[in-house]
């Protein structure tokens, strides 16, 4: 068996190494981006709830839900520190919890329009 290590990586061209060294695809992409691209999701007991979502974690995600969620209710609410996550989608329409001074907002988006259903104050 000793006398097989040396061919094999003669044939596979790679060092002792580069053989034991933990691929890390994660590399080459940077860290904003990988974090701006899937939401935290907290397990719990019962179901998933995805963590709070921010401006800084739009920076690279403009093509989803989320965030044209996340611009219409700021434009609608003149809020620069508004935050959102996903709650359980209904039939038809996908729902968010919004924050935004002292305020919580349940939403509704139908992929046509985003409305505020119910208003809580905190």
């Amino acid at each position: 068996m000793k006398c097989l290590i040396p061919i094999l990586i003669f044939l596979t061209g790679c060092s002792e190494t580069e053989r034991t060294k933990p691929a890390d695809s994660s590399a080459t992409v940077p860290e904003i981006q990988q974090k701006a691209q899937t939401p935290v999701i907290v397990r719990t007991g019962f179901k998933q709830i995805y963590a709070w979502r921010g401006a800084k974690d739009f920076q690279t995600d403009s093509d989803s839900n989320d965030y044209f969620v996340y611009q219409t209710l700021k434009a609608q609410l003149n809020c620069d520190q508004l935050q959102i996550r996903s709650a359980d989608p209904v039939p038809g329409s996908l729902r968010y919890e919004a924050k935004c001074r002292g305020m919580r907002y349940l939403v509704q988006y139908d992929l046509n329009s985003v409305q505020i259903m119910k208003v809580i104050r905190e």
